[in-house]
């Protein structure tokens, strides 16, 4: 999530204006690494968790990759 999975070399403050309102909690439990106990409430803390661990470190990499890239 911004600024925590690659410090220094990730940022999307944009990011959470976009989220709808009943998507917002999701990510703030998550930003702040506080687990809920339901079941239901787990997977979908999961499931934002595992696609802040996937999408996070792919963002950096395509952007390293096109600012390593010989302009001209």
């Amino acid at each position: 999530m911004d600024g925590r999975a690659a410090d220094g070399r990730f940022a999307d403050p944009v990011a959470a204006r976009l989220l709808r309102v009943a998507e917002r909690p999701s990510v703030d439990l998550v930003r702040a690494g506080t687990p809920p106990h339901g079941r239901r409430e787990r997977t979908v803390y999961e499931s934002v968790r595992a696609c802040a661990e996937v999408v996070v470190p792919r963002t950096v990499a395509i952007d390293e990759a096109l600012r390593a890239r010989p302009t001209g």
